[in-house]
């Protein structure tokens, strides 16, 4: 039933657009052609026949890449057999793992649609049913050789543990998904610390040098490696002791409560101070805190 918005980039590139929020978070799915065959950038949320949209697009064989595991990145994937997905975010799509079943995506819709009932109970008639996929890992500094077009993994762990970006250095684009965004958080027990953040802005800008458009997963245009750099001043603004104010980190249908936040041009973290630092040192006064370190 739902329609997907396609867009062609290059000939080479589409994007499919999944937006059921009207324009307040739209998911981004990203098809990459080669000669031999076809790489899906994640499945989104399953609202439709996402297959039978692809197959209009090319009649290549379809590699699945996901960028995290997350039920608003794979909803389609029942529709799909070659699947890869980094091993640390396994647990995320388990058969009793709360966050990727039946259950979170419809609750995705029931917020976004709690006024319009009617295309409530359209849409979830026609979605995806979840069922859990078979799985490949996929690790940094593997390539899938698409023919013609090489896409190369490289972990950026942050919004998850197994978080994948996807870069094409022939074309100079990279996929990023969730992990490399505008606004990040870092308030969650299990998320990682800002300076580990900063250790995989650092490793993904070493490999991106040549990238010119970077497309995630929640942003409807292409930025730059600006906006990285942006994220870069502000997590080492923060580990070397900004003094930044409290504000509520709610966006969209997340909620975080108050966290403090640090911006810098486009690029907005919110944090939680003990969310700062890796581990606990002992610093020149001799007092146990939190200070900043290098391994």
């Amino acid at each position: 039933m739902y329609i997907y918005e396609v867009e062609k980039i290059t000939d080479s590139l589409y994007s499919i657009r999944e937006d059921i929020t009207y324009g307040q978070f739209p998911i981004l799915i990203y098809l990459v052609i080669g000669e031999k065959r076809a790489a899906l950038i994640d499945t989104g949320l399953g609202t439709g026949n996402l297959r039978k949209v692809v197959n209009e697009i090319t009649r290549l064989p379809i590699t699945v890449l996901h960028t995290h595991g997350h039920g608003d990145h794979l909803g389609a994937d029942t529709l799909f057999n070659d699947i890869y997905l980094n091993r640390r975010d396994y647990r995320l799509v388990g058969d009793n793992d709360s966050y990727s079943s039946e259950q979170q995506r419809l609750s995705f819709l029931k917020f976004h649609l709690k006024d319009k009932p009617d295309l409530y109970e359209k849409i979830k008639w026609h979605m995806v049913k979840y069922r859990r996929a078979h799985y490949k890992n996929i690790d940094d500094g593997d390539t899938i050789d698409l023919g013609g077009i090489k896409l190369e993994a490289v972990s950026t762990p942050g919004h998850t543990s197994g978080c994948i970006s996807y870069i094409n250095k022939r074309d100079g684009y990279a996929f990023t998904g969730d992990g490399i965004a505008d606004i990040h958080w870092f308030d969650e027990e299990k998320s990682i610390t800002v300076q580990e953040f900063l250790s995989t802005l650092e490793h993904f800008q070493k490999r991106a040098e040549n990238v010119e458009n970077i497309y995630a997963a929640h942003i409807p245009k292409p930025f730059t490696l600006k906006l990285v750099q942006d994220l870069y001043i502000a997590a080492e603004a923060i580990i070397n002791g900004a003094q930044d104010e409290m504000e509520n980190a709610d966006y969209q249908f997340l909620v975080h409560g108050n966290l403090y936040v640090h911006r810098e041009g486009d690029a907005a973290i919110y944090y939680k101070k003990e969310k700062i630092y890796s581990k606990a040192v002992v610093c020149s006064s001799n007092t146990l805190s939190f200070c900043h370190f290098k391994d």
